[in-house]
């Protein structure tokens, strides 16, 4: 348990700058990845509606979000 209490305590949240969050900046985040997570179910029920049924059955499900995933693309052309 100790153990437990001790390697959680490393798992804060930092911000940029490297320093801790406050209680209240976590808050914020918490309710902006919830609040995008409810937008990408919507989108995606909207996009095939008999997901639905699956996603409320199923023992757990995740959302992603890629706004902060770097995408390389290489185009090469030739005439």
């Amino acid at each position: 348990m100790a153990f437990s209490l001790v390697m959680l305590s490393g798992c804060q949240s930092t911000g940029a700058d490297g320093k801790p969050l406050t209680a209240q900046e976590i808050a914020q985040k918490r309710e902006a990845t919830l609040e995008m997570s409810k937008v990408g179910l919507a989108a995606l029920i909207k996009q095939n509606p008999a997901i639905k049924k699956d996603i409320e059955t199923a023992p757990g499900y995740a959302v992603f979000s890629t706004t902060n995933v770097n995408v390389v693309l290489l185009v090469l052309a030739r005439g």
